[in-house]
């Protein structure tokens, strides 16, 4: 019995990384992004900006009555990838439209498929996890960051509650990961701010020069480990650096 894995953002970086990784153990994975260059058999593409999550249920269902899937399914991950670090500015000068772009991205999709996933397959599947891709912006305030910051703290809460909600359901499984600082197009993009917008900009430019970037391939390996070991999940936090 094969295992279904739904992964945001899976066209680039790290969500590219997680689905070749489950696509080579021969999984079905459904990519949920603008674009894609996948042409696996096994790899579903399912094109959507989910910065406009308004009708992401609504097509989605549509998509899952389109496409042949099994009835049952031994693992349904859902892993929510997909977000942006934009704007990196002062609060003031952030446009009223940017604010909510960042809420339906990074915290309103993640809740929105997280619904999903439960309400379809609590029931069919043998072990339904959920990994919601964290970053230390939840924990700390960051100058510049405060939205990112925001919405990765609230996603940090969401999973909290998501576990504590279903913590009699063996079967389910809810938790945040950190990956690091990763060598990504999000970096490229920091390191691309003006100092005037984001003081601290050289100390992530440092992060590449001095090559203290984790390739996206060996933290995908990590999540890969974890989560196809559902037994072991024991805690709602794994930091790369642990495992």
């Amino acid at each position: 019995m094969k295992d279904l894995i739904i992964i945001t953002g899976a066209s680039s970086g790290l969500g590219n990384d997680l689905a070749k990784i489950f696509l080579e153990d021969g999984q079905t994975v459904i990519g949920i992004s603008r674009t894609n260059k996948f042409k696996d058999p096994n790899f579903i593409f399912f094109k959507y900006d989910l910065t406009k999550p308004q009708n992401l249920i609504k097509s989605f269902e549509a998509f899952f009555k389109k496409n042949e899937f099994q009835k049952t399914y031994r693992q349904v991950i859902l892993i929510n990838n997909a977000a942006t670090i934009l704007p990196i500015n002062y609060f003031h000068k952030i446009k009223p439209e940017e604010i909510l772009i960042s809420c339906q991205l990074n915290l309103q999709t993640p809740m929105m498929l997280s619904h999903f996933i439960i309400n379809k397959f609590m029931k069919k599947a043998k072990q339904v996890s959920i990994c919601n891709i964290s970053s230390g912006a939840a924990d700390y305030p960051i100058i510049n960051w405060s939205l990112y910051c925001t919405m990765k703290s609230g996603l940090k809460m969401f999973t909290q509650c998501l576990q504590a909600d279903y913590a009699d359901e063996k079967k389910f499984k809810a938790f945040s990961f950190y990956p690091g600082v990763m060598d990504t197009q999000m970096q490229k993009t920091i390191r691309k701010q003006s100092s005037k917008n984001f003081k601290n900009v050289e100390k992530f430019r440092g992060y590449k020069e001095d090559k203290k970037l984790l390739a996206p391939e060996l933290v995908a390996s990590k999540i890969y480990d974890l989560i196809t070991s559902p037994e072991k999940i024991n805690k709602t936090e794994y930091n790369v650096r642990d495992l």
